[in-house]
């Protein structure tokens, strides 16, 4: 894993999140940017919520405290950040041939990218 601040979590936020309107295709390109920004908004408000600077302090405080590491989990992210929000196990989407196909949503990054 490659760690990072809280303030390059929200950079990566605003710019990929910026990415994902400017794309006018509405196809898996667009939405794998939307997953990457959210993932990264999550992980920046989880690590201000936790008054620590980076991820590499969170993965140290989450592993003595017993828990999983930082992963691409976004119903993962929602639960630590005890939010009340759900998202489903499964998500279906369209492959670039145009049939669909469900994944669970914490492998929803690798489905899109290919």
């Amino acid at each position: 894993m490659i760690h990072v601040s809280q303030k390059n979590l929200d950079k990566s936020y605003n710019h990929l999140k910026q990415e994902a309107q400017k794309n006018t295709a509405n196809g898996n390109a667009k939405l794998l940017l939307f997953v990457y920004a959210i993932e990264c908004g999550l992980k920046a408000l989880l690590l201000r919520r936790k008054h620590i600077t980076d991820t590499f302090k969170f993965v140290q405080l989450m592993r003595s405290e017993g828990e999983n590491s930082l992963n691409h989990d976004l119903r993962s992210l929602l639960t630590k950040l005890n939010s009340g929000l759900r998202l489903p196990e499964n998500i279906q989407f369209k492959t670039r041939s145009n049939a669909p196909e469900t994944v669970p949503l914490s492998d929803l990054h690798q489905a899109l990218r290919y």
